[in-house]
């Protein structure tokens, strides 16, 4: 593993060319690999780094198909704490199970941290799938099974439920794209009760009043300020195209509705292009992924009006630097502040790469010139990375694919 500090992957903005300098944000700093994560009981398969997520000085990162005692694909979820002298190369801090787990959960196929509480999804079981709440102890971190359990009271067994999840102050939203009761797919809001959280149903559901069968609604989720909500649907609209759907909490706190402020498309939309297929809120921007009208990915930036959100297409697309239908880009993305980071896990022969992007001085363009392009230190052919992000002031990257053994990993970036 690489020395924390060693510094590889960069194209500072005073290398691009001039008319993409220009472009750029006023800043251009040096972005290093800070830190690689693996688990202590890693093995080939497991997947850590498909999901992966970041606040503060906490990272969480999901290991979907890990073997929990004889259970196969049962999966579980990993956390790492920075040291007070900064990041480490370093294996888990705490490792994360659900209670009543068995083969096949695949727990961990989703996850989100906030602050000192991290949510969990799994994928579809016959039993019926969870979304599991962890509360971190007042010793810190440490080897747990869940706090809670958040449920769907509608939800029919096999759904997709909890396949995606975020967080944001004290709203989780989970979602469930292949939901049995409408068929065209929903997303649940949960509000942490005054007494801390507690197994629970949902506080409200939400659907699309112009959503059909098949919409996927729910395919990826984001919260963001602690009252706003954003869904992907990859197949809604009658093209087929996806859509992303706002909604805001009313003043009198969430209620189960169909009625959205606004629904964010592409300018170029076109049949089965996945728009919606990632989601990512920060402040007044939202950043959505598809495959753009080319096929081969776009990240596409929409800046909230003074008014406030309302429908429209994007403000600017991102697009893909490579040109290349097959390496998966705008499958992950993530915003902070004026930067953006575009996952790529299929670029460069399959190893992956990020690609972060700086918010021009008079905002927002449509452009292929990125300021940085992230990979691992010591990545290879089937890593995969960039297949998740989390991103505040610093990136952390998931590689599903990654690892000297090939049981995954995650990698934390930052700026000098």
């Amino acid at each position: 593993m690489p020395n924390a500090q060693t510094v590889f992957c960069l194209l500072l903005a005073s290398l691009m060319p001039a008319a993409a300098a220009a472009q750029s944000h006023t800043f251009a700093a040096l972005w290093s690999q800070l830190a690689e994560f693996t688990a202590s009981d890693g093995a080939s398969g497991n997947m850590l780094g498909y999901s992966i997520a970041k606040s503060d000085n906490t990272i969480v990162m999901g290991a979907p198909d890990a073997k929990i005692g004889s259970n196969a694909d049962q999966g579980a979820a990993y956390v790492y704490v920075e040291g007070a002298n900064g990041w480490s190369d370093m294996t888990q801090t705490a490792k994360l199970i659900s209670s009543d787990g068995g083969a096949g959960d695949h727990f961990g196929i989703s996850v989100y941290v906030c602050h000192n509480v991290i949510v969990v999804g799994m994928g579809p079981r016959a039993t019926g799938s969870k979304a599991y709440v962890y509360v971190e102890p007042a010793n810190g971190w440490t080897d747990m099974t869940e706090t809670a359990q958040l449920t769907a009271s509608d939800e029919v067994p096999g759904d997709r439920f909890a396949s995606t999840v975020g967080i944001s102050l004290n709203t989780i939203v989970v979602g469930d794209y292949e939901n049995s009761s409408s068929d065209k797919g929903a997303a649940y809001v949960y509000e942490k009760p005054v007494s801390g959280w507690k197994n629970m149903t949902q506080t409200a559901k939400l659907t699309a009043s112009d959503g059909k069968t098949g919409d996927l609604f729910g395919f990826s989720v984001s919260a963001n300020r602690g009252n706003t909500v954003v869904i992907g649907a990859i197949q809604s609209g009658n093209e087929r195209g996806g859509a992303a759907y706002v909604f805001l909490e009313p003043a009198n706190g969430w209620k189960t509705t169909s009625q959205f402020n606004a629904e964010l498309t592409a300018s170029d939309r076109a049949k089965y292009q996945k728009f919606g297929q990632a989601v990512a809120a920060n402040g007044s921007t939202i950043v959505v992924g598809g495959k753009g009208a080319s096929g081969n990915g776009t990240a596409y930036v929409f800046v909230e009006p003074e008014a406030g959100w309302t429908s429209s297409t994007e403000t600017a697309q991102l697009l893909n630097p490579l040109a290349k239908t097959t390496n998966c880009y705008a499958c992950a993305v993530g915003v902070s502040g004026p930067q953006i980071a575009v996952g790529s896990p299929k670029s460069a022969s399959t190893q992956g790469a990020i690609y972060i992007f700086n918010k021009p001085s008079k905002g927002w363009a449509t452009t292929t010139q990125y300021g940085a392009k992230l990979a691992g230190s010591d990545h290879s052919n089937g890593a995969l990375f960039g297949t998740s992000i989390g991103f505040d002031t610093q990136v952390a990257a998931g590689a599903p694919g990654g690892g000297s053994d090939g049981a995954g990993s995650g990698y934390i970036f930052g700026t000098n």
